[in-house]
């Protein structure tokens, strides 16, 4: 080295370390930053530190995360301390609505509404409901670019805010997100006419539930021309139960007709129907179910556009509506993928020639034996030529089987199958037992 020159400072490890991640392209490392983050976050923090072009490129990526509300509170907590040049990346917000707090109401409306008696007409209780949601508004527009939205279910011990209090959130809902292109909403006594405003709305999910009018649901649904995937969960068939009756009598809350809304819905390329019961009842208590499963059954029957079917239902269909199913699965000829319980599926031969993926479930009082396992490639092997898109068939089961019998059995159908260009997946799942 020549005199007088000075040696060039070592290169921080961390600093190469950082570059060669930047040789990786984007896309590669964003499903970094999103092990990471499910992961390890402090370690996705600590990646940041390493490098501001890294910083700059995770920032977008963290803020298009679901961002979780717990309360108005929270949500409004966060923003006053967020960058406000990031909100532009925010994209998907989970919220839960708080009933209000009449000791943080502030000014002579706070005043007024400690002092006021909780049964008397000057009560101003609905009025301070109204103008924490009117600031809720103010702050949802500080989230232009929200293309999903959805409303949290309630828990034990939540501040569950009053029907009219869901009634001015909803009118404040009705033009707050333009870009909106996913709705999921698990409150059942929100009216259902603010989606009216929503023509880009692509997805949708709900209980099947509103406190909307039947003909106010069926209009609603009507102006959704770009609507094309709907899910319908219900978590309990409880059709003993008089929740539904109470609310009914009191403003009017029912369940909706499912057959009419997939009546206004001739472009659905995809359809969920998920219906739980919870504990076992006589089996004529769910014939209420039975008969709105075999109604929307056969508006399905008019989509021959569909491409995604899920029927889940623990209830027992009973012979006529299992082979109305099995009917409606074999006539849907655009049909690429399909979910039900085993029992309810049709056979292989009986697929649409499109099919794909084929999922179906165990009821988890039933056991993977080694007998379902070679009927199940029997039938991908009989019907390999009629269903040549056939790529996968997914089973879920309760919990992998302990015999070793039946271990080498779903190893060697495994195998089998993948020499036929199928790929087989077991996957646990908790789904409840059949009634």
């Amino acid at each position: 080295m020549p005199k007088g020159t000075k040696k060039a400072p070592p290169i921080k490890a961390v600093t190469r370390s950082s570059l060669r991640f930047l040789t990786i392209p984007l896309e590669l490392r964003e499903h970094i930053y999103t092990d990471l983050l499910n992961s390890s976050p402090s370690a996705l923090f600590d990646l940041l530190l390493t490098n501001r072009q890294i910083a700059n490129e995770a920032k977008p990526f963290l803020y298009r995360q679901p961002m979780i509300f717990d309360g108005q509170g929270e949500f409004v907590s966060w923003l006053r301390n967020i960058d406000r040049g990031c909100l532009r990346h925010v994209v998907d917000v989970h919220f839960k609505l708080h009933d209000i707090d009449p000791a943080k109401i502030v000014g002579a409306l706070g005043k007024r509404l400690r002092q006021a008696s909780p049964d008397h007409d000057d009560n101003p209780y609905q009025e301070a409901c109204e103008v924490e949601v009117e600031r809720l508004g103010k702050y949802f527009q500080h989230l232009p670019n929200v293309r999903s939205f959805t409303i949290l279910p309630y828990e034990n011990g939540d501040p569950r805010p009053s029907y009219g209090m869901l009634v001015s959130f909803a009118e404040m809902l009705e033009d707050q997100f333009p870009n909106l292109r996913s709705l999921t909403n698990y409150e059942e006594l929100l009216p259902f006419t603010f989606l009216e405003n929503y023509g880009k709305l692509q997805h949708l999910r709900f209980t099947g539930v509103s406190t909307s009018t039947r003909a106010e649901v069926y209009r609603t649904f009507r102006k959704l021309p770009e609507l094309t995937a709907l899910e319908i969960w219900r978590p309990d068939a409880n059709i003993e139960d008089d929740r539904y009756e109470k609310m009914s009598e009191v403003i009017g809350a029912g369940r909706c007709n499912v057959g009419e809304i997939l009546g206004a819905l001739p472009q659905l390329r995809a359809f969920s129907y998920r219906e739980f019961a919870l504990s076992a009842r006589p089996s004529a208590a769910f014939n209420p179910v039975r008969k709105s499963i075999f109604e929307l059954l056969g508006v399905l029957e008019k989509h021959p556009s569909l491409r995604s079917l899920q029927i889940l239902t623990n209830i027992d269909l009973l012979s006529r509506v299992q082979e109305k199913l099995e009917t409606v699965i074999s006539s849907l000829r655009s049909l690429r993928q399909v979910d039900s319980y085993y029992d309810d599926m049709p056979a292989f031969e009986d697929l649409p020639r499109t099919t794909e993926t084929v999922t179906m479930r165990l009821d988890p009082m039933s056991e993977l034996t080694p007998t379902l396992l070679m009927d199940l490639l029997s039938g991908a092997k009989e019907s390999r030529a009629r269903l040549p898109r056939l790529a996968e068939i997914a089973l879920h089961i309760d919990s992998f089987p302990d015999s070793e019998r039946a271990q080498r059995t779903a190893s060697w159908v495994r195998d089998k199958l993948r020499e036929m260009g199928i790929r087989l997946r077991l996957k646990t799942w908790n789904g409840p037992s059949r009634f």
